[in-house]
């Protein structure tokens, strides 16, 4: 499999750094999260992918579906987008 560089980590860090500094994680960051992981596996499992177009969600031709299986924070893994 090929993963492209991630570089916010993995949701364990985050749960590590958020814990260390003993703050609280910003909701918005745990709704993002949340939602993100709930459309992957949507997509995974069924073939579900959200359009912008239509305002939901559309099944893939030919998809095959894919059990993760080991979905855990370490292997949920980040990626930052610059913001002004």
């Amino acid at each position: 499999m090929y993963y492209q560089w991630a570089q916010g980590g993995d949701l364990l860090d985050q749960i590590s750094h958020i814990s260390k500094s003993k703050a609280y994680a910003p909701e918005a960051l745990v709704l993002h999260v949340i939602l993100e992981l709930a459309q992957a596996l949507a997509y995974l499992h069924e073939g579900l992918r959200w359009d912008e177009s239509t305002g939901g969600y559309v099944r893939m031709a030919h998809f095959l579906k894919i059990v993760h299986g080991d979905i855990k924070p370490d292997n949920v893994f980040l990626d930052w987008t610059e913001t002004t």
